[in-house]
């Protein structure tokens, strides 16, 4: 889930001078990415998502440290199909009154490693927007805020579990429906913050359109995720139900 994947606008005239929020958090992995990369694509195998993680995979979103939200991935097989939901929630406080919110709920199908469709809806404190993807013959018809276009078939859908996302060249932000051109560089293994104190980890660095820093272990879950947003201020996903905790060296 991607340039800014999400943009988090909290007017100053409802926060005043107790926060420093500014305009916009640009939580990037609140939103879902198609990837859009047909060379990449070639040798990309879908993961099992059940097997990583159990079928759930839940983060607590931290912005300095500070808990304002989740984000919660939940997997459903049957036979050769696959059904991923993504449901992220922010709910900014100040003197315990909210002062923003943000809902974001994703669905996304697949079929023989394949996805079939995905419908993505955002409630940006109230400005709602819409993208969809659908297989369409030989082509991939994406509807939203960016308007209408087709693509190939075999689109990647980017949602963060998946290792083969470091893979890709482009994502489609199912927030605003544009795509974003990425370059990823392995940065190397270490340990982060996690639920049950540190996790063996490696770490990924996207720029270009997207610039994020992001963990996978060794056995190729998702474990956490950085970015700046726009006031200055870090935002973390930190692992809350990842999977178990990976006993080997992360992989590169």
């Amino acid at each position: 889930m991607t340039k800014e994947i999400a943009r988090l606008h909290i007017p100053e005239r409802r926060v005043g001078r107790h926060m420093s929020l500014k305009r916009t958090l640009a939580l990037f992995g609140l939103a879902l990415g198609l990837l859009a990369s047909p060379a990449a694509r070639a040798d990309a195998a879908q993961s099992d998502p059940v097997a990583l993680y159990g079928g759930r995979l839940v983060f607590d979103i931290l912005r300095d440290g500070e808990t304002i939200g989740s984000q919660t991935l939940s997997f459903h097989k049957r036979n050769d199909d696959l059904t991923v939901n993504v449901v992220t929630d922010i709910d900014v406080q100040m003197l315990f009154v909210t002062v923003y919110r943000y809902r974001y709920e994703a669905i996304t199908r697949w079929r023989a490693g394949r996805v079939q469709a995905m419908t993505a809806a955002t409630n940006d404190d109230g400005k709602l927007s819409k993208v969809t993807a659908r297989v369409d013959g030989n082509e991939t018809v994406i509807e939203g805020p960016a308007g209408r276009f087709q693509s190939p078939a075999s689109l990647f859908p980017g949602e963060h579990w998946n290792l083969d996302e470091i893979r890709q060249s482009a994502l489609l932000n199912s927030v605003t429906g544009k795509l974003d051109r990425i370059t990823v560089a392995d940065q190397g293994p270490e340990t982060i913050p996690a639920l049950e104190g540190k996790r063996a980890a490696r770490r990924y660095v996207y720029s270009g359109d997207l610039k994020l820093t992001i963990w996978y272990d060794a056995e190729g879950r998702w474990v956490g995720l950085r970015f700046l947003a726009r006031d200055g201020s870090t935002i973390d996903y930190v692992c809350r139900q990842c999977g178990p905790a990976s006993k080997t060296s992360p992989a590169g």
